[in-house]
């Protein structure tokens, strides 16, 4: 992965965090969110793939 990509990775997550709706959910949940956005686009597992690896 090259910088460039690492850092729109990186903006993306940061992006999401400031948006209001983000202080609504609950920790697991944004920790959700953080583990798919940091999976490159093009090997993206599915939410439910990730779900079902976090032993919930």
């Amino acid at each position: 992965m090259t910088l460039t990509q690492i850092e729109a990775k990186n903006m993306q997550v940061i992006r999401f965090a400031k948006s209001f709706k983000y202080d609504l959910l609950t920790q697991d949940v944004r920790d959700l969110i953080v583990r798919i956005l940091s999976f490159d686009a093009n090997k993206r597992p599915s939410i439910e793939e990730i779900i079902t690896k976090m032993h919930i």
